[in-house]
């Protein structure tokens, strides 16, 4: 076992594991070259945390270049990971191809983009801790898509069931829904409204489960949902 003090032996793994992944544009890419470098200023970088705080330099090395290697290891592990999952393109032409992981794909053509998309609220993908990007596997003409039908009606319904819908009135939550710089707004409200029978004045959290599901399925209308066709082809 390596002796020193546990003070300098933390310095010389967290200073040496910072070193490695300084200045990754002179210093990065997943070489062996690269990573020899990583490792070698990692030990340098914890020797010499290792010397101030107390300890060896020999030792705050080896465990500066410990802490570096093992990290890079684990990073390489978790990045070269494939997809265990579908994901999906835009084509130019508007068609959207959603490819499998055994690698067929699924090419959705003409319909709404609301059905290309299998998104029937035609929802974008929003900031990385976003509902809605936690369930779509690409995006096309500016909306996320989703792997079916059934996963993107119920990222609509988990959007629509946040705080910050279900504490706004229905014409409110239209109003942030379908915001009017691209939306009728007002034509959007009226129809929801009418459709589900209930007031705009009315607070999203105080529909019932029936009135909510005929919200999504007003929605979905309004946004429009109409099949195209499906280009199927086999994996290699």
């Amino acid at each position: 076992a390596q002796g020193g003090r546990w003070r300098a032996g933390f310095a010389a793994g967290f200073f040496g594991s910072a070193a490695g992944g300084f200045n990754p544009g002179r210093f990065g890419g997943a070489g062996t070259a690269a990573m020899v470098l990583r490792v070698l200023k990692a030990a340098v970088v914890g020797g010499t945390a290792a010397r101030l705080g107390g300890g060896k330099f020999a030792n705050g090395a080896v465990t500066g270049a410990f802490v570096q290697a093992f990290n890079h290891g684990q990073h390489d592990e978790a990045t070269d990971q494939e997809p265990t999952g579908p994901t999906a393109v835009g084509n130019p032409d508007g068609s959207v191809t959603i490819t499998y992981p055994d690698g067929s794909t699924e090419t959705r053509i003409g319909g709404t983009r609301a059905w290309r998309n299998n998104n029937p609220g035609n929802v974008r993908m929003g900031s990385s801790r976003s509902v809605v990007r936690a369930t779509a596997i690409g995006e096309a003409g500016g909306f996320a898509v989703f792997p079916d039908y059934a996963t993107g009606r119920a990222t609509l319904g988990d959007l629509l069931s946040q705080d910050f819908y279900q504490n706004l009135t229905v014409n409110d939550a239209i109003t942030r829904f379908a915001p009017p710089v691209e939306n009728n707004t007002a034509a959007y409200q009226g129809f929801v409204s009418r459709s589900v029978g209930v007031p705009g004045t009315r607070l999203m959290s105080s529909l019932s489960s029936q009135q909510f599901q005929n919200t999504l399925n007003t929605i979905q209308r309004m946004e429009g949902w109409r099949e195209g066709d499906v280009i199927r082809r086999p994996g290699p």
